[in-house]
């Protein structure tokens, strides 16, 4: 009995003991950062003499590559230049971003579809010019304006991968559902990957807004149909002993689809796909720590290992309920206030976290809907534990009446 409580206690202490001190530091360098406006990390200014290039991969984006491309150009130097992937399209996307005198490349494959494929098609055509730094942005989003320039100086300057603060807002009149899912992107993109990469991790890849130094292209691998092929990037890489690192600065910004199944079905893909990753991934790096000695790839595996923050917080109080009973019985009082203790500063991390969202921040009419959003979870677990598990699928969005027109 003491061997099954020691060792539940250790699986609900670890990742939750990880989790509270990446919200709690990233609480920190966020409030730092918002106070100095200003990146957390000072790096020389752009070299005008290095060659970018500007993935866009789209698979029928007629809706909002306007939109996006508009706010490419607009934080696009001279030395870039914007590569649009037509990937499979059925519609008028290659049409609208020749529009804006943007460079086309039209991809058509019957079984090899998803980002990854596109990007590796990407990839292969700008080879030949040897880009200093290749930056990805996808088709549904919009930059800031020194979100490029951020990315290309970073990424060249530490020679290695670098990733933007990506997120992912919720549309206007949103349900709380929807608000929630912001409030958890923003806790994974944002506030995690400062704790991490201050905690030493290499931050993961999170699908829109990074850049890969060129001396790294040849030694990555993006055409293998992961669902989260992203994810799977930046471990690799950290498995090449490059770390991933966090530009702030660079702001990428997309918006949650409005649709609740649509929402949904991308959900159980991304979450379905970072339980594949850990168990494909958190062995080797693992290994990896053991072999080369390196901390940055051991705590890499233990945020891996991490789950949605709405499953860890529900699995945490229920462990914390059942193990805090059991461990108080046998007299282990000191451990029972350790794990209140904890759940205790993890609430006052998220709520401060909250706070620094300014006006996006949930309100108490949002928290009511927690229960809701978390019996949701329910059924995607089942169908992950079912053997069911997502495949690549085009986010669905609402189409306008007429195509966004250059400008």
């Amino acid at each position: 009995m003491t061997t099954v409580l020691i060792g539940g206690f250790a699986l609900l202490l670890f990742p939750l003991l990880l989790f509270c001190l990446e919200v709690v530091v990233g609480c920190i360098r966020y409030a730092a950062s918002q106070r100095a406006a200003q990146a957390l990390r000072v790096v020389p200014a752009l070299d005008q003499t290095l060659k970018g290039v500007v993935l866009v991969p789209a698979h029928n984006e007629q809706s909002v590559i306007g939109a996006t491309l508009e706010s490419l150009l607009s934080a696009c130097s001279d030395n870039m230049r914007i590569i649009v992937i037509a990937d499979n399209c059925s519609d008028d996307t290659a049409a609208i971003a020749r529009e804006y005198h943007c460079e086309v490349i039209e991809r058509t494959h019957a079984q090899d579809r998803g980002k990854g494929f596109a990007l590796a098609f990407g990839l292969e055509h700008c080879r030949a010019a040897k880009p200093d730094v290749v930056m990805v942005v996808d088709a549904d989003c919009t930059v800031n304006t020194s979100a490029l320039s951020d990315l290309m100086r970073c990424a060249d300057h530490y020679q290695t991968t670098v990733q933007g603060a990506y997120t992912l807002v919720a549309p206007e009149h949103a349900k709380p559902a929807a608000r929630i899912s912001a409030f958890a992107v923003f806790i994974k993109n944002i506030i995690r990957p400062l704790g991490l990469a201050k905690l030493g991790g290499s931050v993961p890849i999170t699908g829109s807004g990074f850049a890969i130094a060129g001396a790294l292209i040849d030694h990555i691998d993006l055409a293998s149909g992961e669902i989260v092929e992203d994810m799977k990037l930046g471990l690799d890489l950290t498995l090449l002993d490059r770390k991933v690192e966090f530009v702030l600065s660079a702001k990428i910004t997309s918006v949650l689809p409005t649709d609740n199944q649509t929402s949904q079905v991308q959900r159980a893909r991304w979450e379905h796909g970072h339980i594949g990753m850990i168990t494909k991934y958190v062995p080797k790096l693992l290994l990896f720590s053991l072999k080369k000695l390196r901390w940055t790839s051991l705590i890499t595996a233990l945020d891996l290992c991490i789950l949605p923050f709405i499953v860890l917080l529900t699995l945490s109080a229920g462990l914390s309920i059942v193990l805090g009973g059991a461990i108080y019985a046998i007299g282990w009082s000191a451990i029972v206030y350790f794990i209140v203790g904890l759940n205790i500063l993890l609430l006052m991390a998220l709520i401060t976290a909250n706070a620094l969202r300014g006006p996006d921040r949930l309100q108490l009419k949002d928290v009511y809907a927690l229960s809701e959003y978390a019996l949701n979870k329910i059924g995607l677990y089942r169908a992950l534990t079912s053997g069911k598990r997502s495949r690549w699928h085009k986010t669905q969005r609402e189409l306008p009446a007429k195509p966004p027109k250059k400008k």
